[in-house]
């Protein structure tokens, strides 16, 4: 067992030379001293204080993650960005087909994929499009399934 890990470095009151614990004496040195973390208690009530934490170490862990989170948000917003762009076109291409003859649109739907018959179904339930349309959406999606079960 690494002996530094079970050792605890304080900060010696203002004329203490050293510290005697349990019939150990152990020197102060710049003004700390170095003991077993067991009897640190002991050292707290002779006004031995623990060390102050080293503040540039944090800041400058804390502004790695700034940084980190930084370049993560922006490489979010321009996936956000670019998949913004594609639904858009896609959105207004789906706009496009319901926005034409019923009877077209019917007829067109053995060619959307899944996602654009879910998006037209959608689109009908937002009075965007005929009402037949959702049951030839339904239909399309009937005879899918029994082609991928046959």
């Amino acid at each position: 067992m690494d002996q530094n890990k079970d050792n605890v470095t304080l900060v010696a009151p203002d004329g203490a030379t050293d510290i005697t614990i349990g019939g150990v004496n152990y020197a102060v040195k710049g003004g700390e001293v170095t003991i077993p973390r067991e009897v640190v208690h002991h050292a707290y009530a002779f006004g031995y204080t623990n060390k102050p934490l080293d503040t540039a170490a944090i800041e400058a862990e804390a502004d790695r993650v700034r940084a980190a989170q930084a370049d993560m948000d922006a490489a979010n917003a321009a996936a956000e960005a670019e998949a913004g762009e594609k639904f858009a076109s896609e959105g207004e291409a789906l706009a496009a087909f319901l926005a034409r003859d019923a009877a077209a649109v019917i007829a067109d739907l053995g060619g959307l994929p899944d996602v654009a018959l879910t998006e037209a179904e959608a689109a009908e339930i937002n009075g965007q499009a005929r009402e037949d349309v959702v049951a030839a959406i339904e239909a399309e999606r009937v005879r899918r399934a029994a082609t991928a079960a046959g």
